[in-house]
């Protein structure tokens, strides 16, 4: 039927849902082609459907138009059914979250039960679902919208104007909470007040390692790390680094957590980097050497490239390829005057005596005997080359870490490039082993660790949960 302009009022929900944008853009395309669809109202001549073909034929300074009242609609659901009819709309991220609240809030009420469009919410663990599916969105992106909603609503704006993405503003508002936290704990002189007697020495942060803000810049002495292998575990974890697609997404990955690794290197300092290689259907990827570059890509300088040598590597059931028995530990810094006592890690030369002279043939054939070098008195110099058998530690029948390097593997990274009290640092703690040795060896630690099982083993390690300052 058809109803007079005069007679038509917008519905007040809608403004609270919607923004009218682009109507004279819609005018000029009804005045062409005209009116394709009625106007969907409720009995009071409210419209639940054409707010912008409202406007936009006032514009046009139309008479009258076709509509379809709908007084079926309960006053208590027409919120609902606003949103049903406005599924093909193009939508801001903050109308999005909108029709997420509306839709909710519908469910969960158990309201909807007589509908034509749908039915009632019967297990209410399935609610986020069934309006993700109805809206088209992923359950993913209804969690981070009603994050950034319930704790940084203003990030709302940025997504609306293209300045962030969800996922970013998500990452923020995570960053903020963990800031306000930190902020909440000080003493004013941005200093983590002593809860314990060992709570000055380390600090766990259940969180990604992609935006430290806890620390400040160049505040690190070094960071020993061994980042999540590509395509190896699945540790159970949203948003973990190593299950991408493709290797460049996951080294795109790393890249972000080094870049704000260099941020808080010292400039004296050193990184650490253990990491093995991955198959792809039988093909070697060459995947640390991958990461290497794009360390030095980021402005880190390679000092080292240390072979591990598993003494009790994992057995492997290959038949056309050596068995793989190594790792590589990667040696960065930020300059070239880093830190490094090279008598703190010597070791014993296998005699006491004279090092063997070297040997050299002349032009004429025959061989010249050099000069004998007396052994340096702390030892020799490690070669770049460490064997030692595989970590293993299980000291909770939940909680058990699957990649863990040996205590023995990282003790001389601390003895060659950190004094007492210096600060290091764990951008994957995983299991903790390296705030073990850091504070065996009277070092400071702070861990990051996304998986909350992790920080649990940490804390059983580095001392009693009272004794831990655990941030989420």
């Amino acid at each position: 039927m058809k109803k007079s302009i005069r007679q038509l009022k917008p519905h007040p929900l809608n403004s609270d849902i919607y923004q009218l944008s682009g109507i004279e853009e819609l005018a000029g395309s009804i005045d062409q082609v005209g009116l394709l669809e009625p106007l969907v109202v409720n009995s009071k001549n409210q419209v639940i459907s054409g707010h912008r073909r409202l406007q936009a034929i006032n514009q046009l300074k139309w008479k009258s138009v076709e509509v379809i009242v709908r007084k079926d609609i309960p006053q208590e659901n027409e919120a609902f059914y606003l949103v049903q009819y406005n599924q093909q709309r193009i939508k801001l991220a903050s109308e999005q979250l909108k029709e997420i609240l509306v839709l909710l809030d519908h469910y969960r009420t158990g309201q909807g039960k007589r509908t034509d469009l749908t039915s009632a919410n019967i297990g209410r663990s399935s609610t986020r679902s069934i309006v993700a599916e109805k809206l088209g969105i992923s359950n993913g992106n209804i969690s981070k919208l009603l994050f950034i909603h319930d704790n940084c609503p203003e990030l709302m704006d940025h997504i609306d104007a293209g300045r962030m993405t969800i996922n970013q503003a998500h990452l923020e508002a995570k960053r903020q909470i963990s800031f306000k936290a930190v902020v909440g704990k000080t003493n004013g002189n941005g200093h983590t007040p002593n809860s314990a007697k060992t709570s000055d020495r380390y600090v766990i942060y259940n969180k990604s390692s992609e935006r430290m803000s806890e620390l400040q810049d160049e505040s690190v002495n070094l960071v020993i790390t061994s980042p999540p292998y590509y395509s190896k575990r699945n540790y159970g974890t949203a948003d973990q680094i190593g299950l991408e697609s493709t290797i460049d997404e996951y080294l795109d990955s790393l890249e972000r957590v080094f870049a704000e690794t260099k941020r808080v290197l010292k400039e004296d300092g050193a990184l650490f980097v253990v990491i093995a290689d991955t198959y792809v259907d039988g093909c070697l990827q060459s995947i640390p050497h991958r990461l290497a570059l794009r360390l030095m890509d980021l402005g880190f300088i390679q000092r080292n490239c240390i072979v591990w040598k598993k003494i009790n590597p994992k057995p492997e059931g290959t038949t056309k390829r050596w068995s793989t028995s190594t790792e590589f530990v990667f040696f960065f810094t930020k300059s070239l005057n880093h830190r490094f006592d090279v008598d703190a890690i010597r070791v014993p030369y296998k005699d006491n005596a004279l090092s063997n002279p070297p040997r050299h043939r002349k032009l004429n054939g025959q061989m010249q005997l050099g000069t004998s070098n007396l052994h340096h008195p702390l030892g020799k110099v490690p070669s770049d080359y460490i064997e030692t058998n595989v970590a293993s530690i299980h000291l909770d029948e939940d909680i058990e870490h699957p990649a863990m390097y040996p205590e023995e593997l990282i003790e001389p990274f601390l003895k060659a490039t950190t004094g007492k009290d210096d600060l290091v640092l764990d951008v994957f703690a995983g299991s903790g082993t390296t705030g073990v040795v850091a504070l065996d060896l009277e070092r400071r630690f702070v861990g990051y660790e996304i998986n909350g099982d992790f920080c649990k083993l940490c804390e059983r390690r580095l001392g009693s949960i009272n004794e831990v300052q655990y941030t989420l």
